[in-house]
């Protein structure tokens, strides 16, 4: 893929509480809210990346208007098809603490956010949380439901056996494992 074009606003050597990572590809339709519900958390000590995988020129126009917002940062990437490299362009510049992946069709519930940071902040020992979920198709109908399969512990076996799923967007990990 081409070079990467970090938006005009740069990003100071902040830290932040928590680096949300949104990667997107003309998903106009559904960015405007996902941006919202991140906008609408009870936390509020949040960077945002979005991480463009060459959008056409109308979500590129909606990013535009979100540039100069404090705690903000655009990638404009080419065009790849490939969200792991969006998201991987995004990681290299996060300065958050935490870690959290908000899928550019998904919402986030008010209290997200603080909820499993604090949770995190609680036990030291664990450097990655997952929430439960709920899919809902584009009439508004739940279609699946995935809740974790453990307060804590071991959940490899439940990942093989199907007993638990783990949806990108309810994680939150320590950027410090991330780059381990």
């Amino acid at each position: 893929p081409g070079a990467t074009r970090v938006s005009a606003v740069a990003q100071e050597a902040t830290s932040f509480a928590v680096s949300v990572i949104v990667p997107t590809f003309n998903r106009l339709q559904f960015l405007p809210a996902a941006i919202t519900s991140l906008r609408e958390q009870s936390e509020t000590d949040w960077q945002l990346i979005i991480a463009d995988d060459g959008s056409d020129d109308a979500t590129r126009a909606y990013l535009r208007t979100l540039e100069a917002a404090p705690r903000v940062t655009i990638l404009w990437l080419a065009h790849s098809g490939r969200p792991a490299i969006a998201r991987n362009a995004a990681l290299r510049v996060a300065c958050g603490e935490f870690i959290a992946f908000l899928d550019s069709d998904d919402l986030w519930l008010p209290h997200k956010l603080a909820r499993q940071l604090a949770s995190l902040r609680r036990q030291p020992q664990r450097h990655w949380g997952y929430t439960a979920f709920e899919l809902i198709d584009a009439s508004g109908r739940r279609r699946r439901r995935g809740a974790p399969a453990t307060p804590g512990g071991w959940i490899l076996e439940a990942l093989l056996t199907e007993r638990t799923v783990i949806a990108l967007p309810s994680v939150v990990v320590r950027r410090a494992l991330l780059e381990r």
